[in-house]
């Protein structure tokens, strides 16, 4: 039995009334409490906390940013050798973008 992938594409995005499917996305994302590999073993899971597997990220439309990466860095106060963005690194730093966190966080 032979699918047509893009007639399928289609009935999806007219069911689910999607815009602009089709347009050129750039996602930056990390992983955070992904454990890997996850077994099931005679005394339950092969882990002994379960923490929920987050998948997150900036996105922008196209290829190229005009983000003024210096000015995120030092209103985020982080360290020059820093590599990645932790929220627990920035989380003493009084930020729109940690308020926004924080609210959402204490929504859940």
């Amino acid at each position: 039995m032979e699918f047509d992938v893009n007639e399928m594409r289609k009935d999806i995005i007219e069911q689910w009334k999607l815009a602009n499917v089709d347009d050129v996305y750039t996602f930056y994302y990390d992983e955070s409490n992904n454990i890997r590999k996850l077994h099931l073993t005679e005394s339950g899971l092969n882990v002994g906390k379960t923490s929920n597997f987050v998948l997150a990220g900036i996105l922008h439309k196209g290829i190229e940013h005009n983000a003024n990466l210096d000015s995120l860095v030092k209103s985020l106060q982080l360290q020059k050798n820093a590599n990645e963005l932790k929220l627990r690194i920035a989380a003493h730093v009084e930020h729109p973008f940690r308020t926004k966190m924080n609210t959402y966080s204490d929504s859940r």
